[in-house]
């Protein structure tokens, strides 16, 4: 929650029962007595997908933005 938080410079704010059920499956318990978790395999997959198209839609506005502005 405090990363995105500072990732969003304040401007998203995210409470726990947001996170909790889409991290319940994409997450793995790391240390029982800790409630610190990890990636799964599957998951990172996902999320590097999504970052890939992410960047791809960021680059295809900002090559929109610059045939605007010509």
């Amino acid at each position: 929650m405090r990363e995105v938080l500072q990732r969003t410079s304040g401007k998203v704010r995210s409470l726990p029962a947001t996170l909790h059920g889409p991290l319940k499956g994409a997450l793995e318990p790391d240390d029982a007595r800790r409630h610190c978790y990890r990636l799964t395999i599957f998951a990172s997959r996902v999320l590097n997908a999504e970052c890939d198209r992410l960047q791809l839609l960021v680059h295809t506005i900002r090559v929109k933005q610059a045939r605007v502005t010509e």
